[in-house]
């Protein structure tokens, strides 16, 4: 995964699919806020920053796919279990 240096507005616009979501840490109860852009083989997202805390073991996050071949993997999988 790597992060973007790039404006959150700026990011949204070139991803509009994309979207800032929110969700809690699993150990403190914090508030975690998905907008840090980044790029990763085939996806493009927004993630949120680790817990000030240190403990929790998941993260809020958006994504989408930015290669045919991701986009093609995520309908055969859909397709297969709807």
């Amino acid at each position: 995964m790597i992060f973007v240096d790039v404006p959150i507005e700026a990011w949204l616009r070139r991803y509009p699919e994309l979207s800032i979501v929110e969700g809690i840490c699993n150990s403190c109860e914090r508030p975690l806020k998905a907008n840090q852009p980044f790029v990763t083989k085939g996806y493009a997202g927004l993630r949120a920053e680790d817990c000030l805390c240190g403990e929790n073991t998941h993260t809020s996050m958006s994504l989408v796919s930015t290669s045919r071949q991701k986009h093609r993997e995520w309908n055969e999988t859909l397709n297969n279990h709807l």
